[in-house]
């Protein structure tokens, strides 16, 4: 079984004007909306053998909230530039890149890229993940290569006003 977790980085804030997109943070709110959305993961016994990281701080900072709600070892996070921007095509090459010995990966990132990654494998496609939304996607594959939408066996979708 492999497990893929779309997280979308939480509510970024826009009101330092010129300010690169990489660099904008996270509001108060994202912040928030990020440890209640770990805190469910927590409740739900989820827990990430590897966590990829876009490099835009807002994604990071969602990031590190969820390592340190899930008890993560700091050395389960990783930086990659695929994840900034990036469509599901490059996304899903890097997945079927990866060490077997990972089982279940947490992806932080963005819109458009991560709707559309979710979408990729889901029968009923999301209109939208929003600001700190989770998509849970499990497949019946032994190995990264043989994740495909064939293979989705189970998927859940959750987000902060979901309650």
């Amino acid at each position: 079984m492999k497990r893929v977790i779309i997280a979308r980085h939480a509510k970024s804030d826009w009101s330092e004007a010129g300010l690169d997109d990489i660099d904008r943070p996270l509001k108060f709110r994202g912040v928030s909306d990020a440890y209640n959305m770990a805190g469910r993961l927590k409740k739900r016994k989820i827990h990430p053998d590897l966590i990829l990281s876009s490099p835009a701080t807002r994604a990071i900072h969602t990031a590190l909230i969820h390592a340190r709600e899930l008890l993560c070892d700091p050395d389960v996070l990783r930086i990659t530039n695929t994840l900034y921007h990036s469509g599901p095509g490059d996304i899903i090459e890097m997945i079927r890149k990866l060490d077997e010995q990972y089982h279940s990966i947490m992806l932080f990132g963005h819109n458009p890229g991560f709707t559309d990654l979710a979408n990729h494998f889901l029968a009923v496609p999301l209109d939208n993940i929003p600001t700190a939304g989770i998509v849970i996607l499990d497949f019946q594959a032994a190995t990264w290569q043989e994740v495909q939408r064939g293979a989705l066996v189970a998927d859940a979708f959750d987000y902060p006003k979901n309650e």
